[in-house]
Parts: C-alpha cells; structure tokens; sequence
C-alpha cells in the first residue's frame, strides 16, 4: 500500500543556485533570497524472474531488491534591501529507502472458453529518515525542531488475488476479479505507533469485441492507491518559508470507480483510446493542518513552562469524501498529406470535487493537475536514412489548499526539437535535440490569509521561473561495436 520514489538511473547527483528578488506593488526592492542545494544518491536494484510450465499450469516468479540512500543539503542566504545578511538557514537530510517484493502467479487455460489465475505478492518496505536544520538570524545557529523529521518507516505487505476470464461468445467477454490487501505500518522515533490496514479490491469488466480489432469495456472496479513512503517524513521549503509535512497517520485512498472504454482502430493504421470514468472517493488523499508540540528553540530556563512550544503546518491527510470525473485518450496516426509521418497523442482530464476541511466550501482535490497533454511526431525519409519530429508536453494548473495560503503552479509549454540520422559508418545513430525550443515558463500565484482561509487576504506573491537558456542542444551518437 506503499510506494517508494526513485530515481530512473542507478544512481544521481545535483546541484542547483536560485536566486529570488522580492518587490513590493511598488516595485521597489524589498529583499533578495539566495539558495544553493546539493544531492547525491546511489540505486542499486537486482531482480530475478522464473517461469516454468507445470503441467496444465503455467508457473511465474519475480522477485526485486532496490536501495535508494541520498543525502540532501541546502543553504539559504536572506538579505534585506542593501544587501545586508538578515538570516543563514542551512538543511541536511540523510534517507534511505529500501523495498523488496516477492511475487508469484499460476495461470491455466480450463477450455477454450475459461482461463484461470491465482497469486500473491508480499513485500517489506522501509524508510530512514533524519533531518537537521539551523537558522542564524545574527545570534548564532540554532538547531530548529520540525516534526516528524526523524522517523523510522517499516511497511510489511501480502496481496493475494484470483482472475477467471470467460469468453461468452466471439463478440463478448467477461473478466471477474477479487483481490485482498493488507499491511501493517510500524513507525520508530518522532512517532511511535502501528497502523494495520486491510482492504477488498473486487472487479468486474465485461468487454464486447466488434469491427474485427476494436472493442468496448465497461467495469465496476475498486482501487486502493498507494502511500508514497516520503508523505510519511517532514521536511522544509526554505524559500517558500513552509515546513512540507510528514504525516504518520496518513491512510490510502480507496475509490470505487464506474469506467467505459473503448479501443478503436480505423483504416490506414489509426487507433483511437478513450476511457472515461466516475470515481467514487474515500479518505481522499489531500492537505491537512496538523499540530505538534516540539522542544522550543529558544527556552528560556528561567520561565517554567517555555520548554516546549506547538506548531501548526500542513501535511498530507485524508478528507471524507469526494467525487471525481476522468476522461484519457490516446491517438496514434498517420498524418495525412505527409508521407511517412505519424503523430502520437495521450491526454488526461479530471475534473474533482472534495469539501474543503478550513472553509468548507467545495473546492478541487490538491495536488491534481486539471488537465495534461502530450504530443508526438515523427516523419522518416527511409531512402535518406534520417528521421525527425518533436515532444511537446502541457500540464494544467495544478493548486494547493494549506491551512492560510492557496498555491497555484502552472508550468508552460515544453518542446524538443530533434533530428537523427543512421547514415553513418558501422550502423552508428546520430541524434540532436534542441530542449525547451518553446522557452518555458513556469508560473506560480501564492495567495495568504489572516489566520487561515477563512480570514481576509493579506497578501500575494507572484512568481515567473525562467530558464536562462533556451533552447540547449544535446547530441547523442550511438552504436554497436
């Protein structure tokens, strides 16, 4: 029921330097933030696979170990309008995560009507996570307490699922399917507590075949969505001056979901996907103001009662209930009037609805981008042997609901250019790409409230992140030797 993020490479350095200047509706300078942050991290990851047939049966094994420890440091240099250092915030993480999984099905066909399948899945995740933060404001570093930032995270998981496919006739299909999960989540240092879950995952999908390779769907399903391991620990945006949360009470979203799809293919090698779907939410997956007491940074051992202080941040949580609307489709095609050309297409639409836990009002689920839109093409000259074409990628707004400030984030239009060529020595591939040949803008509108969201608007602060080239060339030349 838990997800663990890593890099796709097997392993990862970064560093970065951004610099925000702060104005005020006047447009004169009120001050300047400086920030530099540094990560590295390994992936090391085995996995195994085993298929046998056994019989009638067919027997297959898998099994992955993957390791992902980073360390992460940023600085933090704030300066008012001359220039003077007003404060020094310096962040270290050091996390580790860890998962295993085992897996196994066995698969038979009965008759030509009837196949049937059994399985389980059973994995141990874990998460290390310790954070240090100093802010000086002129006095000397100050060691700052944030919630559970130092947590041990241990997910022990079974699955086990059965799937009888029936074939009805040559036009119609029927796929039932029923699935039971379960964990149990024990968490050490900041939080000590365990949380066991368990949940039924049925299915239905009846399918009608038709027009000789397109077909229609409609099923009945439940999802149970996956708890990202890092949701779990706290760490801190120091430029947005925000602590991100962890929450050790998270649970999973769960949502029934009604779905209708359909998969069509057309003369001269087009094919059209189209899924729309209802969902039906449960302990929807959103932001939460949370309150822990913490050790105060600045005690003063000679007030009795100044040795601890609370603190009230955002966190992901779960909400009641929601409602959600999604509709993807996807498009592969000849272009027409171009020869050898195809064009590629897949897009996401949601439209959602959750009451809001500070005002609520109704509102949309955070964190879920209204729309995103990607776009391929490709056109080759085989007689030449070269090709080119270009990505295009759009992601709608995507907004955060906290206790005292809504955040909206809308990166713009990103676009590769690329050219490749195999008309080379020994086979070898020549390609170029020209990145963000759109010139990217990335757009973000911070609203703050007196209080919380229910209070007055007292302020807002706009931001426009630019690349400082645009667009780079890349070229990469490969082969076999």
């Amino acid at each position: 029921m838990a997800k663990l993020g890593r890099p796709a490479n097997g392993g990862r350095r970064s560093t970065r330097e951004f610099q925000y200047q702060f104005f005020d509706a006047a447009d004169p300078p009120v001050g300047a933030l400086d920030t530099y942050w540094n990560e590295e991290g390994t992936l090391p990851e085995i996995g195994l696979n085993y298929d046998r047939d056994i019989g009638p049966w067919s027997l297959a094994l898998v099994g992955l170990r993957s390791q992902d420890p980073r360390q992460y440091h940023e600085e933090a240099i704030s300066t008012d309008a001359s220039g003077a250092v007003e404060e020094f915030t310096i962040q270290d993480i050091e996390y580790e995560n860890v998962e295993t999984i085992v897996r196994g099905t066995l698969s038979r066909v009965l008759n030509a009507d009837h196949r049937i399948e059994f399985g389980g899945e059973g994995a141990l995740n874990t998460l290390d996570s310790a954070l240090s933060l100093t802010v000086d404001d002129g006095g000397g570093p100050v060691l700052q307490p944030i919630p559970n930032s130092n947590i041990v995270v241990e997910e022990e998981r079974a699955e086990f699922f059965g799937v009888h496919s029936w074939t009805l006739s040559e036009a119609w299909s029927l796929e039932t399917r029923v699935a039971w999960e379960t964990s149990t989540l024990t968490f050490t240092g900041d939080a000590n507590n365990a949380t066991e879950l368990a949940f039924w995952k049925p299915s239905l999908q009846l399918t009608h075949n038709f027009g000789g390779e397109s077909h229609a769907r409609v099923r009945l399903y439940r999802d149970v969505g996956q708890l990202d391991f890092n949701d779990f620990a706290s760490a801190v945006s120091l430029a947005d001056e925000r602590i991100d949360g962890g929450n050790p009470d998270l649970r999973p979203q769960s949502d029934w979901r009604f779905e209708f799809g359909a998969d069509l293919r057309f003369p001269g090698g087009a094919a059209l996907g189209v899924t729309l779907t209802h969902h039906d939410i449960t302990d929807v997956n959103d932001l939460v103001p949370l309150t822990a007491t913490v050790p105060n940074p600045d005690e003063n051992p000679g007030v009795p009662g100044d040795e601890t202080i609370e603190i009230i941040f955002d966190a992901p949580g779960n909400l009641s209930q929601a409602e959600a609307w999604s509709l993807n489709l996807s498009l592969a095609s000849p272009v027409p009037l171009i020869a050898n050309a195809r064009l590629m297409l897949d897009a996401e639409f949601w439209d959602s609805e959750v009451a809001d836990p500070v005002t609520g009002a109704a509102r949309i689920i955070s964190g879920q981008p209204e729309s995103s839109v990607e776009i391929g093409f490709r056109q080759d000259f085989p007689d030449m042997r070269w090709s080119w074409g270009f990505d295009f990628t759009r992601e709608g707004e995507i907004q955060g609901y906290y206790l005292s400030e809504i955040d909206t984030t809308e990166e713009g239009s990103w676009l590769e250019l690329w050219w490749e060529t195999s008309a080379l020595p020994n086979d070898m591939k020549l390609r170029i790409t020209a990145i963000n040949a759109a010139d990217r803008v990335y757009d973000r509108d911070r609203i703050f409230f007196d209080g919380d969201r229910n209070g007055s608007r007292v302020g807002r602060q706009i931001t426009q992140r630019f690349y400082q080239t645009s667009p780079w060339l890349t070229m990469r030349l490969s082969g076999a030797f």
